[in-house]
């Protein structure tokens, strides 16, 4: 996986060492114990895996740099109790690095619209939602080829749109896998001429990539206002526009830009 080139000379997924029926299952093993997805120190599945990787790569004593590190580090300014300090000075914003060649045998267009919606608090699965969502397909695939991002599978609470079918709709499902999704998505993102879904961690790749995104919530509440800042630094620091936009105000830009043609 390209992301971690600069850190690591090599890389191994998490799903080649446990399924992800059993990764769901860790994960909410964890929420169930802490209140937490996020592992803000080294519990049971996390001392599970680094036991099968050591022994896969035969690194008994490889030393551990762990998420904790990071998650307790800015714990403090995602609860908005520190000041944006702690966020800049232990940051750096840069495009990653190329994802690699998409598979040859990949039936998909030369151009196209990166989308995948699926569903967390800040974007629930209400009929509204999932109609909403359906419609921008729609749209976009009038317009241009469409790519759907869904996986095939599900590792945590996020449940993906079955979008509908659609001429100018291709769906990947088959060609994904858990060890191999995120390089996958990672490829069709910095190849698409714009990113449109959810807002959350995978509309991020599209600033990563220089590719440009507009994501969508409908209850603001459920955002966390540190996050959507480090969102704008991103793009300012990538010059690349991601636009957050709740569902209500989508008709009205459409209908806005309809109106001076473009």
């Amino acid at each position: 996986m390209p992301w971690y080139a600069d850190v690591a000379s090599r890389f191994v997924d998490v799903f080649e060492f446990v399924s992800p029926d059993e990764y769901r299952g860790r994960v909410s093993d964890r929420v169930r114990d802490t209140g937490q997805q996020k592992q803000f120190d080294v519990g049971e599945f996390d001392r599970v895996v680094i036991d099968r990787v050591r022994k896969s790569l035969g690194a008994r004593d490889a030393y551990v740099l762990h998420p904790s590190v990071m998650y307790n580090l800015f714990r403090r300014y995602w609860n908005e109790k520190a000041p944006v300090g702690i966020l800049t000075s232990h940051t750096n914003y840069s495009p990653l690095p190329d994802p690699g060649l998409l598979d040859p045998e990949l039936p998909l267009p030369e151009e196209f619209v990166a989308v995948r919606f699926y569903f967390r608090p800040s974007f629930p699965a209400t009929p509204e939602n999932r109609e909403f969502a359906n419609a921008v397909i729609r749209r976009l695939a009038s317009h241009r080829a469409v790519i759907i991002l869904n996986t095939g599978f599900q590792v945590d609470d996020h449940e993906d749109l079955d979008a509908l079918s659609e001429v100018g709709v291709y769906r990947i499902d088959e060609w994904m896998t858990p060890t191999n999704n995120l390089r996958l998505q990672s490829q069709i993102i910095s190849r698409a001429t714009a990113f449109v879904g959810t807002y959350g961690g995978l509309s991020y790749l599209g600033p990563y990539y220089k590719v440009p995104t507009i994501a969508f919530y409908s209850d603001s509440h459920e955002l966390v206002p540190a996050h959507v800042d480090a969102t704008w630094r991103l793009c300012q620091a990538t010059r690349t526009p991601l636009t957050m936009m709740h569902v209500g105000d989508a008709a009205l830009v459409a209908s806005t830009l309809d109106g001076f043609g473009a």
